[in-house]
């Protein structure tokens, strides 16, 4: 048995890295390599129909839409950061992982999954590049992700648990995946 804890993605995310680029087989939930797969192609494609889409796709406008599509261009050779480092909102801001006791850095490590629109899951170790894409958004050929994820990250988060204690911290979006 083991505690699971779900804490969201946040929409601001540091830049930069320093590890090498993101392998979908790596991480906590290799076994959603495939569907990672499928949504960048979805969503590459749609934003290939124009900057009105993008915008829509991506939430984004002006300079942070230019960010978030340059994020695009470059996802697969990007360095990354590991998810605690990579999300900057204020649940992680207040969370603060750099300033953890080192048993506090253990159970994060160990317990902490992040639903997002891209990955599908993430722990907080697994290494992720700068992006933009919400568990809100309506992918053409996919639907809401959140309603797509559903069914794919369901069984992976009870078998991460194991029987033991889930405890959902996420808002409406995330918390429909």
């Amino acid at each position: 048995m083991a505690t699971v804890l779900l804490l969201p993605p946040s929409e601001g995310k540091a830049p930069g890295g320093v590890g090498p680029p993101r392998d979908d087989a790596a991480g906590a939930f290799p076994a959603l390599a495939p569907e990672r797969a499928t949504v960048r192609s979805a969503v590459r494609a749609a934003l290939a129909t124009g900057e009105v889409a993008a915008a829509a796709l991506l939430g984004a406008r002006g300079a942070r839409l230019a960010q978030a599509l340059g994020d695009w261009d470059h996802l697969e050779e990007a360095h990354t950061l590991p998810a605690a480092e990579r999300y900057t909102g204020v649940v992680w801001a207040a969370l603060d992982p750099g300033g953890l006791s080192p048993a506090a850095r253990r159970r994060l490590r160990a317990w902490v999954v992040v639903p997002s629109g891209l990955w599908g899951l993430a722990a907080a170790t697994d290494a992720l590049p700068a992006y933009r894409l919400s568990m809100a958004s309506r992918v053409p050929g996919l639907g809401p992700l959140a309603a797509w994820w559903r069914p794919r990250v369901t069984p992976l988060l009870a078998e991460r648990a194991g029987g033991g204690w889930i405890i959902d911290m996420l808002p409406g979006a995330h918390r429909a995946a």
